[in-house]
């Protein structure tokens, strides 16, 4: 293979952008979070990277875990030609890159579930609830949902007995 088929090396610069802290912290340059560069450093044509570029990007993931999903749609195709396949066939077989993206997104989210459940949820109904909770125990009041979403305070109920 001729040096002007392979992708230019990642700069210096986008491999620090792309490292995760930890690893810097512990004197890494890893690159690990280029799924981008990942891509486009396979032996795919730029069809299929094109189209792996749009389902992992709209997956919404984080980045570590676009550069595992990356690298799972990579051997994929690699394996689809190696087969005998031919792109056109792996792209009509690929489906609809939104519903992909959608089913892809819902099974990692599944998978980290267990490692990450506060990270995950963030922004929930029930971590809002908690949250107005906590903040009306400090200033005495209990809050309720309201039917049309609004939120109503009641005072925290009290000993008869206390001043």
């Amino acid at each position: 293979m001729s040096d002007a088929s392979l992708p230019p090396a990642p700069s210096r610069f986008r491999r620090l952008r792309q490292t995760p802290l930890r690893d810097l912290l512990r004197g890494r340059l890893s690159g690990r979070l280029d799924w981008r560069g990942r891509i486009d450093s396979s032996t795919l044509s730029p069809l299929i990277k094109n189209l792996l570029r749009r389902v992992v990007k709209s997956t919404r993931l984080w980045k570590l875990e676009r550069y595992d999903v990356a690298g799972e749609f990579i051997s994929h195709f690699v394996d689809g030609l190696s087969a005998g396949e031919t792109e056109q066939t792996l792209l009509q077989h690929f489906g609809d890159e939104r519903r992909t993206a959608k089913l892809v997104r819902r099974a990692k989210i599944r998978i980290q579930r267990r490692r990450r459940p506060c990270r995950r949820r963030r922004g929930s109904a029930d971590e809002e609830w908690d949250r107005r909770q906590r903040v009306g125990r400090r200033v005495g009041t209990r809050g309720a949902k309201a039917p049309k979403g609004d939120w109503v305070l009641f005072p925290e109920p009290r000993d008869v007995n206390e001043n």
